[in-house]
């Protein structure tokens, strides 16, 4: 049922967990998990360790700084990243935020996925990436040019560390969100193109764009989509594809057909005059030419319909028309993340598309 805010109505409902869910809770209760090799181990055994680093603030000799001190909230400190790089664990995840998001929502933001993996009982390693983006909407879809080379130089210096200085294989995993995920696809372009990377044969583990904003065809393998596409005449677009196919072993695209930011004439198709990949998938017609690897899934219904996904307050613009605010299931853009608890912040009610992200994130050999 979806809750509308006028001077009468507040009504909040919640619907069922998504099959994936529950066939990972049947799978724990069954005791199988071990045999399949899944990481999933009791939440009340481990604290996701958590890691930010910033390109704000940073220079061309350091385009990256290691931030340390208290996470959101203060709940805890964020680790040291040169001990983490030397250490190289098995795995990493790095979250890149969206558009419009300060320091302190950066910090927001991946304190939800970090509790959202705890709440999954997922083990790893979570780094968050806070990029410069709450500013207009175009300097920051310019600035994800630049951000994907810092990006991807990270990437490129610890994959090779890790293998030749260490002997240790360690997966890279990328979560983007909103225009987070045009931040990734210019750092797989640069990986593409980097022989520090090809010469050691390196991958990305696996790529999770959730709410994605950039064009549904720029995912494609072949620049004609992108050159005969008449909406790009006064934008600069760019063919993703083959770097997508190269140089990532999964690819997946989490896509929802009622996400107001990228729905609604006022934001997306207002900047970009063309559909959004995290609005419904990639571009059908015309017919454009996928990835090997790509895939999609339609999370819709793992975004429930909350106004207040960070806690904040407040309501998304977005969601809000002349005379009344409304939402319904996988409306709010803000929710892939997670919903945090209004009456205990520093929980979460529910974990957005969290659980289908990490479904995709079980061990691949």
């Amino acid at each position: 049922m979806p809750v509308i805010i006028s001077v009468f109505v507040i009504n909040v409902t919640f619907r069922t967990k998504s099959l994936l869910m529950k066939i990972s809770i049947l799978l724990l209760f069954l005791n199988i998990l071990p045999i399949l090799n899944i990481p999933y181990i009791s939440a009340s055994e481990f604290e996701v360790p958590t890691y930010m680093i910033t390109t704000i603030g940073s220079d061309p000799i350091h385009p990256i700084e290691f931030q340390q001190g208290p996470g959101y909230n203060g709940n805890y400190q964020y680790g040291d990243v040169i001990q983490m790089l030397e250490s190289c664990p098995p795995e990493i995840v790095i979250f890149v935020h969206g558009w419009g998001v300060s320091p302190g929502g950066a910090s927001e933001q991946l304190d939800r996925v970090k509790m959202s993996l705890e709440k999954s009982n997922y083990s790893t390693t979570l780094i968050g990436f806070n990029w410069g983006s709450n500013i207009d909407w175009v300097p920051a879809k310019e600035l994800t040019k630049d951000q994907g080379e810092k990006l991807s130089k990270f990437v490129s210096d610890y994959k090779d560390t890790c293998k030749n200085k260490q002997d240790i294989k360690s997966d890279v995993r990328l979560l983007g969100h909103s225009m987070g995920a045009r931040v990734i696809l210019n750092a797989l372009d640069e990986l593409h193109n980097s022989s520090q990377w090809n010469n050691n044969n390196f991958t990305i583990s696996s790529v999770t764009l959730v709410g994605a904003a950039v064009d549904d065809e720029e995912v494609s393998t072949d620049p004609v989509d992108i050159i005969t596409d008449p909406t790009n005449a006064d934008s600069e677009k760019a063919s993703f594809g083959n770097a997508i196919q190269n140089e990532t072993t999964t690819f997946y695209n989490l896509y929802d057909p009622e996400d107001k930011a990228l729905g609604r004439i006022i934001l997306y198709p207002h900047y970009e005059n063309d559909n959004a990949l995290g609005l419904n998938g990639y571009q059908i017609n015309p017919k454009i030419t996928l990835p090997k690897n790509y895939d999609q899934i339609n999370v819709i219904n793992e975004i429930k319909p909350i106004f207040d996904a960070d806690g904040i307050g407040g309501t998304e613009p977005w969601l809000c028309y002349v005379w009344y605010c409304y939402v319904d299931t996988g409306d709010n853009h803000l929710g892939y993340m997670g919903f945090r608890d209004l009456s205990d912040k520093n929980r979460l009610a529910d974990n957005g598309a969290m659980n289908i992200v990490i479904s995709e994130w079980w061990p691949i050999s």
